[in-house]
């Protein structure tokens, strides 16, 4: 039987005892895979790795990848410290350490081990696939737990075990209470995630919450407790940088690609990826694991932007001066929107210099035009007019429009005004609307409860129809511009009128876009006014989910519209003599 575990599934359910094809005794020698190699129960039991090729075939797996072997080495090894593994996701280490959590148990029937995760579903997904895993593979299947043992999803008792307060293996998420569990071995798989760790304070309770799992340690002369931490560092300010500094952890260290052994790498490198690069460093930006090339790495760099990359995927949470500034004026495309249609595809190239246009951005920075655009031209798709009203501080209140079409978002205006509430302020983004008929008007209503957009919506009544939303924001907001803005930018998704951009150097240094947007960083506070740059994202994130579209749904709907017209240039244009004498079973009526 095939099991797979995938952490973004929905939550695993424990296969029924009924559909299982029992075998609790133990023998000499276990058999897997297509090949039916042969596995003697002795090297099961003394070798992690052996054991984990032999659950890989079980699994119908593919052999594991060296990587995925040195991890194993690194699980199974005698250390003084406790552990710590930093990969990205999908490198197979929350797996790994499943099989690690089995071995474990195979081998000592009273081991109690506690699985801490971000949230309960992945904490239970752990010890529900453990579980199901003892049921169905030969070798485990008489540990499996008897019908007077505690048995659930959450926790269970294996065969063999002494009775216990403590289970042999339970799961529980990171903010649940495990007062009065003991624990020989804690696992904190993922428990930094961008939900919990967005902010210090938010950071500083995930530490306290993650020390009280340590305070559950069984120490005595027979016992020396043991933790392994599972992670993907998730902010520059990452509680796994923190616990590293303390001293306490071995950290193997697996970026996505062969790096430059600095000081922050020096001695976190996985063994086997520091001596690669000391032996061949000519290695160094080719991808680490075999399972995820280069061109792979590169369509996640874009996804997800630089700045996001080095931190998640090079484990690298030191932030250079290339990655302090992530938005650049150079990642974007400048070019002459036109009102009533415009090219479907463009293409970027950094050599396209605009030299001639001015902007606040840093003086190494530059205005970048397309290098080709195709002779297709669409018009667009959906137009938004999204407004961040000025509260009570220095800020405007910053207005932005925005259109989509083949993939790309087209930024035709942008601006700021001083009022707010007042009668010309409301008039002008009226006007606004009606000007470039935009299908929605989105406001961010942090501040007064909906007030701003049904002041709004009176004046728009009898100007221009359309629809009218309110948003509100929660999340730190220097993060949440950056991660909505960078993948676009790096993508080059992102079209801006240039007379928008000449007419953004008039305004002083701190409140314009050009300023903002590169000199924003994540640091809280990074700008004094942060206007502009904020309804940016308000605007790109309306447009996210129109984007899948892309460019192949654009120019077939403008096929058809050029068909369209050609038909009806056909009966009422060029040839409206012939008009009357159109058959309805024609070509053109039919198609």
């Amino acid at each position: 039987m095939i099991i797979e575990f995938n952490e973004d599934e929905e939550l695993l359910e424990e296969i029924d005892d009924s559909l299982i094809e029992w075998d609790t005794e133990v023998h000499e020698v276990y058999y897997a895979g297509r090949s039916n190699t042969a596995f003697n129960f002795d090297d099961l039991v003394n070798d992690f790795v052996i054991f984990t090729s032999y659950m890989f075939k079980r699994l119908g797996f593919e052999n594991p990848t060296n990587t995925q072997l040195e991890i194993a080495k690194f699980l199974g090894s005698n250390n003084d410290k406790d552990k710590m593994i930093q990969a990205m996701r999908g490198i197979g280490k929350s797996m790994l350490t499943q099989l690690y959590v089995l071995w474990r148990l195979l081998r000592n029937n009273n081991e109690h081990i506690l699985v801490r995760s971000a949230s309960s579903k992945r904490s239970r997904n752990f010890t529900t696939f453990v579980l199901n895993l003892i049921k169905t593979t030969p070798v485990l299947q008489h540990l499996s737990p008897r019908s007077d043992q505690r048995k659930s999803t959450e926790l269970f008792d294996i065969n063999g075990a002494k009775p216990s307060d403590s289970p042999s293996l339970m799961s529980a998420g990171i903010s649940a209470n495990v007062t009065g569990l003991r624990a020989s071995l804690i696992i904190a798989d993922d428990i930094e995630v961008q939900g919990n760790a967005n902010t210090a304070d938010m950071r500083e309770k995930l530490i306290e919450q993650f020390n009280e799992s340590i305070n559950l340690l069984i120490e005595s002369d027979e016992i020396s407790g043991e933790v392994i931490i599972l992670g993907t560092p998730q902010t520059a300010d990452s509680i796994y940088t923190q616990l590293i500094n303390t001293g306490a952890y071995d950290v193997f260290m697996i970026p996505s690609e062969y790096v430059d052994i600095d000081d922050w790498y020096g001695n976190k490198l996985a063994p086997f990826i520091r001596d690669a690069i000391r032996l061949n460093p000519d290695i160094i930006g080719t991808a680490v694991d075999t399972r995820f090339n280069m061109e792979v790495l590169h369509k996640r760099k874009m996804r997800i932007g630089k700045s996001n990359y080095a931190l998640q995927y090079l484990m690298n949470p030191i932030v250079s001066d290339e990655n302090k500034y992530p938005l650049k004026m150079k990642d974007l495309i400048i070019y002459d929107i036109d009102p009533t249609d415009n090219p479907i595809r463009f293409i970027y190239s950094s050599e396209e210099k605009l030299k001639s246009i001015k902007h606040r951005g840093f003086t190494s920075d530059y205005c970048v035009a397309p290098a080709w655009m195709s002779d297709d031209r669409a018009i667009f798709q959906y137009t938004t007019l999204a407004i961040d009203p000025s509260g009570k501080g220095s800020d405007d209140t910053g207005w932005v429009v925005m259109s989509l079409m083949g993939g790309k978002i087209f930024v035709r205006d942008f601006g700021g005004y001083s009022g707010g509430y007042d009668d010309d302020t409301l008039d002008s983004l009226v006007a606004i609307a009606k000007k470039y008929d935009v299908n929605k008007i989105i406001v961010e209503s942090n501040f007064g409860d909906g007030a701003y957009l049904k002041m709004l919506e009176k004046r728009l009544i009898d100007i221009h129809n359309c629809e009218t939303e309110d948003v509100r924001a929660t999340t730190q907001k220097e993060a949440r511009i950056i991660d909505m803005l960078e993948p676009l930018m790096n993508q080059h998704r992102i079209i801006v009128d240039r007379s928008a951009i000449d007419k953004d150097f008039d305004r002083p240094s701190a409140k314009s876009l050009t300023y903002q947007l590169t000199h924003l960083t994540r640091d809280r506070g990074s700008l004094v006014h942060d206007d502009l740059i904020d309804v940016w994202e308000i605007g790109a994130k309306d447009m996210i989910e129109y984007l899948a579209m892309g460019e192949k749904m654009t120019l077939v709907r403008a096929e058809d519209d050029k068909a369209s017209k050609i038909a009806d240039m056909f009966k009422n244009g060029l040839f409206p003599h012939l008009a009357t004498n159109l058959s309805t079973n024609s070509y053109m009526t039919k198609y």
